[in-house]
């Protein structure tokens, strides 16, 4: 023996049944008619001022792909046009979420507006590609040491060992030229965990390129560097930190932010390890880009020099990272 609780949903479902069996005698046209009522859009609804009350799903998926058509703009990348020297900003796009539109539709009120659900399209070039990069975000307490490498493999090694000491993330701007002639240490560079960017693929003056081989300087690396290492990050350090518009433009529309640096410890002159200390650690603050080679007296300064930015509650990170945080 068992006891059957009846509920009021149970009684408004079984209403509608027998309201549709009814429908159903009486003749197809008020079935139909009673389908869309109790099955498809609410009565009265509106989607971008247009009647779609009584709509079924499968009518109503074709309606919203008909009228999001109207809505759909293709994103335009930022481009720089060398003839008038002027920069265009990028332009978003938008595409509409059918599905989600459908579904926001199908839960509407009787009588309610219903607007497409629209989604920005990114492009892939933004005029924030157009500008060089000296410093990460200033409010946050990050920094990065740009490792620049076109020669000094026997000084890496040790410097490698340092930084795993100190779980220090840095980003090594290695030149084609020197990664094809060492090869083991671009890779062993990305395999103790460190980030590699684009010095160009041999070590010239980038302003003094014509176009075509300045883009080959790039895209040449870019391709020996992602088969070395297995990456291929869009940070181009441009060889004798040397940049003007064009070489700007040309690394923007490879997808490249040009990195420059805000600290540079100058280690090229042999400084003492003391005077490369003096030259970073006062002076750094957020968003710090550290720029450095591999050279031996940098290594025997970097422990103070970590510990001198930790002390300045500086975390070290990649600078891929650092622009992230911008």
């Amino acid at each position: 023996m068992f006891s059957l609780v009846i509920t009021r949903r149970m009684i408004r479902r079984g209403g509608f049944i027998i309201g549709l069996i009814l429908l159903w005698a009486v003749g197809p046209g008020l079935w139909q008619l009673g389908c869309r009522y109790v099955c498809g859009v609410r009565p009265g609804v509106t989607l971008e001022g247009r009647p779609i009350g009584g709509l079924l799903e499968d009518e109503l998926y074709r309606e919203v792909a008909m009228i999001a058509e109207e809505y759909v703009t293709l994103p335009q990348d930022a481009y720089y046009d060398e003839h008038t020297g002027e920069l265009h900003d990028e332009v978003v796009g938008t595409w509409v979420d059918v599905g989600a539109t459908v579904a926001k539709i199908l839960s509407a009120s009787p009588g309610e507006r219903v607007q497409l659900v629209v989604q920005d399209i990114l492009p892939t070039i933004r005029r924030s590609l157009f500008e060089p990069v000296y410093r990460g975000n200033p409010e946050r307490p990050y920094a990065s040491f740009a490792v620049n490498v076109d020669w000094g493999e026997e000084i890496l090694p040790a410097m490698l060992d340092v930084l795993d000491k100190y779980q220090v993330v840095a980003t090594f701007f290695l030149t084609g030229r020197w990664a094809q002639a060492n090869p083991a240490l671009a890779r062993m560079i990305a395999s103790r965990g460190h980030e590699i960017g684009n010095h160009g693929y041999w070590h010239a003056h980038p302003s003094r390129l014509s176009a075509k081989d300045l883009e080959k300087l790039i895209v040449d690396n870019e391709v020996l560097l992602d088969e070395l290492t297995g990456q291929s990050n869009k940070l181009f350090a441009p060889p004798y930190g040397e940049f003007n518009e064009r070489v700007l433009a040309t690394a923007a529309s490879l997808g490249y932010r040009t990195i420059l640096w805000s600290l540079d410890t100058r280690d090229w002159q042999d400084p003492s390890p003391q005077e490369i200390i003096d030259r970073i650690v006062p002076k750094a603050e957020n968003g710090s880009i550290i720029l450095m080679h591999p050279k031996a007296n940098t290594v025997k300064a970097l422990p103070k020099l970590i510990e001198g930015l930790r002390a300045k509650s500086l975390r070290l990170v990649p600078v891929g990272e650092l622009l992230w945080h911008d």
